[in-house]
């Protein structure tokens, strides 16, 4: 603006400028889309290339009502004029320009347009339609299989395990796909984290064991083939049953990888979720309501600060997701106990944000707060 404010009232070059901006503003909309997936940090071209043949269109579409588009356009050059005192009219026409089909016109919106808006418009097409040819659309379809780092050989970090929350190791994200053809029984794999899981009738504990034992030791030779190495200490084992067959399970469970015991245990953490010998997760509600009560006991603290949005803010933020993390799976296996325990919290947490006495019924206030469905 401070620039366009230099142009007097008779300078013809600034009618010019303030028709030329709001082509180009409302013609370069059209690529804002795929723009915005080429300027973001993981720069989606994959997803560029595949809205291409809408972006050709939009401006098509433009094209095909260039007289309405531009009638707009003008309006929008027209008021920037008045704002600062530029004056839009047809530039004076030079003898060299005579001779152009195209530069003759009736009055200014007329020239502009077909002068400006509408060259501008179809050189937009011309560049999209060469530059995104179909040889160019193909390169874009097998992009994807392009690896997103090269590095050479000798910088390679051999023998280091991948550490969580940072860069894993280029060996890890290479081979971690081959691992599930070299296992043959059911695995489930999350980051660096990986699960064997079998399974047998009681008779067949020893069957089991062999089992689970040979698969560990080919995931042990697939790493140290693939130049990895296990987490040795944080290897452990689980035998899941139930009650009556923990009687009959005489069989000594442990198991063994180079010389060294896998460590038995009586539950295990598997994504933040604590999974028992035998699927009760009495284990897993203990630890849940210490993290809910250490929460609920700021929110008291804190609750003459905040009003009740806030306070309500804070439950769903802060304490709701800890109770709804795998709830369907642990709450149709934990005992009534467990259950009545997460419930008397979210009573407590109630109060707190209600400012309720003892006296007031716990199903009321789960209906002013919209807990109960």
């Amino acid at each position: 603006m401070q620039l366009a404010s230099r142009f007097s009232k008779d300078n013809k070059a600034g009618a010019e400028i303030f028709s030329l901006v709001p082509s180009a503003v409302n013609s370069l909309g059209t690529l804002k889309p795929i723009a915005a997936k080429l300027q973001k940090k993981d720069q989606d071209v994959f997803r560029a290339y595949s809205m291409i043949d809408d972006t050709i269109k939009a401006v098509a579409r433009v094209r095909s009502n260039i007289e309405e588009e531009c009638h707009e356009w003008f309006e929008d050059a027209s008021i920037l004029a008045d704002k600062i005192g530029a004056t839009v009219s047809v530039p004076r026409i030079t003898g060299r320009q005579e001779h152009r089909n195209n530069a003759p016109s009736v009055n200014p919106e007329s020239h502009y347009r077909v002068n400006v808006a509408i060259p501008f418009i179809e050189h937009l097409l011309e560049e999209m339609s060469s530059r995104f040819s179909e040889d160019n659309r193909i390169g874009a379809e097998i992009f994807p299989l392009v690896p997103s780092a090269v590095v050479k050989h000798d910088s390679l970090q051999f023998g280091t395990p991948p550490v969580k929350n940072s860069w894993i190791c280029p060996c890890f994200v290479l081979f971690v796909n081959d691992l599930p053809l070299n296992v043959h029984t059911q695995i489930d794999m999350f980051a660096d984290d990986t699960t064997l899981l079998a399974s047998s009738d009681y008779i067949n504990v020893e069957e089991l064991k062999n089992t689970l034992s040979r698969e560990v030791s080919n995931v042990d030779e697939w790493a140290t083939n693939n130049k990895l190495q296990l987490n040795y200490s944080e290897t452990k084992t689980v035998l899941i049953d139930g009650p009556r067959l923990r009687k009959r399970l005489t069989l000594h469970r442990k198991m063994e990888l180079k010389r060294s015991t896998l460590e038995q245990v009586e539950s295990v953490k598997l994504l933040s979720l604590e999974l028992d010998e035998q699927l009760s997760f009495d284990v897993h509600i203990d630890s849940l309501c210490k993290k809910i009560s250490k929460r609920i006991g700021i929110l008291n603290r804190i609750k003459a600060y905040l009003p009740r949005t806030e306070r309500i803010l804070y439950y769903n933020s802060l304490i709701k997701p800890l109770i709804l993390y795998c709830s369907v799976t642990w709450t149709s296996c934990c005992s009534h106990d467990n259950i009545n325990n997460i419930f008397k919290l979210q009573q407590r947490c109630a109060r707190i944000i209600l400012d309720a006495q003892q006296r007031h019924g716990t199903m009321d206030l789960f209906n002013i707060l919209g807990w109960v469905r």
